[in-house]
């Protein structure tokens, strides 16, 4: 999957993340983070509002490991390794707790 990558936002809305596979299918998701781990980077993302979600699918986020291009864009792969994408979930769900805390 591949799209134009800007992970630095900040603090602006961002436009969804659209993303098609090989198949020619599109699939729009917003940015909530990207982790960067063990070297590489993975983003983490959520099903845009926009998007249109099949009734039978369970939501949640989504997690693809990034390969920046020197152009702006990038590819976005699915990550098999379950460790890994355990690792990335925590370290997303701990960088949430830490935004909450400093709101609060």
């Amino acid at each position: 999957m591949n799209d134009n990558f800007t992970p630095d936002r900040d603090g602006e809305e961002m436009e969804p993340i659209i993303l098609t596979d090989e198949e020619g299918n599109e699939y729009f998701l917003d940015l909530l983070d990207v982790i960067e781990y063990q070297g590489d980077n993975y983003a983490v993302l959520y099903p845009s509002d926009d998007a249109e979600v099949d009734s039978d699918e369970e939501e949640g986020v989504v997690i693809l490991k990034v390969t920046p291009y020197e152009d702006g864009s990038a590819e976005f792969d699915s990550v098999e390794d379950t460790e890994i994408l355990d690792a990335v979930f925590e370290m997303f769900m701990e960088n949430l707790r830490q935004a909450f805390d400093e709101e609060e």
